[in-house]
């Protein structure tokens, strides 16, 4: 059995300090999937620290919460020296039309205008995939959005380290 080398640090938990790479799980949360725990163990093996903003347990009627959760992820996605180095986003099947994933995608224009090194996947599934393909065309026609999780962590892992 292989040894794990990435750490894991999940919301709202501090990320350690120093020097180390760094990849964010940027996506849906919120009625989606829990498809974090499947990109972590694709990236175990990697010597990176695995950010990831999905909480085992999350009240969406904790002001407090909320407010913390929404600090915790500026802070890893915009905040130097905190910022992940390196950003994985993963639009999951949308389980109804309604769960769109705004705020994902708010992120994703943020970091794809600001230059961040990112991947980016979409499953068939979700319901604005076609939006997602057609906004990085424009903006960024160098990346492709990949349509498995597998994909898009295979592509990460290629960009981040050449594995």
């Amino acid at each position: 059995m292989e040894a794990r080398r990435a750490q894991y640090v999940e919301a709202p938990d501090a990320a350690p300090s120093g020097e180390g790479f760094s990849v964010f799980l940027a996506g849906g949360i919120t009625g989606t999937e829990d498809w974090q725990g499947a990109a972590f163990e694709m990236l175990a093996d990697l010597a990176v620290t695995v950010l990831n903003p999905r909480r085992a347990a999350f009240d969406l009627q904790d002001d407090t919460a909320f407010a913390s959760q929404i600090e915790w992820e500026h802070r890893y996605l915009h905040e130097e020296p905190h910022r992940a180095r390196f950003v994985l986003f993963w639009f999951p099947p949308s389980p109804s039309p309604e769960v769109q994933q705004p705020i994902s995608m708010y992120e994703l224009g943020r970091l794809v205008e600001r230059g961040t090194p990112v991947e980016v996947g979409a499953s068939p599934g979700y319901v604005r995939r076609r939006d997602v393909v057609k906004q990085l065309a424009l903006s960024r026609p160098d990346l492709r959005v990949h349509s498995t999780l597998e994909e898009t962590v295979g592509a990460a892992r290629r960009a981040m380290f050449g594995t």
